[in-house]
């Protein structure tokens, strides 16, 4: 269900490319990641499409992001990029540190929470997810959370859907913007994932209306 882009004016032609990408592949649609990685290719620098391909494996797997990966590797035409340089060593502190970022208040609770359920979990979360791919620099923190809140709505996810529509505006990511990702992504959903995904928007939005929130003040800063 591709649904028709609303080019809504607060995303950039290449960001709304890339939100449609996060969420075709959540989707597992083959003719919708076609349709939203040709539109990618015309509006987006394709070293960000690679990150936001690169990153999905994290919520939908190994198997479904190198299919992802290939489609776009012949579509595109384009050689592989030459392989970052990763310091094994610093993922835990550069995890921690994005994480914290992502969750504000919400850190030490998720990270008791994860920790209950299997410490090496826990562990992975951070340096893996956080410090390894979130923390990489090829795709500035608060638009890979609106590419990832894409594809947990399409998934759907709706626990870490909502965790991540609360992390892009904790990263710094202004209410409009994240409304516009919401808007263009819920023309690609299904009815129930669609009404499930502008009820979690609606929620976060009227949590933060009533408690005056402004990026960083429930970190404590």
């Amino acid at each position: 269900m591709s649904g028709a882009d609303t080019a809504d004016p607060r995303l950039s032609p290449e960001l709304r490319s890339l939100v449609r990408v996060s969420a075709a592949i959540g989707l597992g649609a083959p003719g919708v990641l076609d349709e939203a990685l040709a539109g990618s290719r015309r509006n987006a620098d394709p070293d960000r499409v690679e990150e936001v391909l690169v990153q999905s494996y994290l919520f939908v797997g190994f198997p479904r992001a190198l299919a992802a990966l290939a489609r776009w590797r012949n579509l595109s035409d384009r050689d592989p990029p030459a392989a970052h340089e990763d310091d094994c060593r610093t993922r835990g502190d550069r995890g921690e540190a994005c994480c914290r970022r992502v969750y504000g208040e919400q850190y030490s609770a998720l990270r008791r929470n994860i920790a209950h359920l299997h410490p090496d979990m826990d562990r992975w979360m951070v340096e893996e997810g956080y410090g390894k791919v979130l923390a990489h620099d090829g795709l500035p923190l608060g638009e890979r959370e609106l590419c990832i809140a894409a594809l947990l709505a399409a998934l759907p996810a709706p626990v870490q859907l909502y965790s991540h529509l609360r992390g892009a505006l904790e990263v710094g990511v202004d209410r409009e913007r994240v409304g516009a990702m919401v808007a263009t992504v819920a023309t690609m959903l299904p009815r129930e994932s669609r009404e499930e995904f502008e009820s979690a928007w609606e929620e976060i939005r009227e949590r933060r209306r009533d408690r005056g929130f402004r990026p960083g003040t429930e970190q404590g800063e």
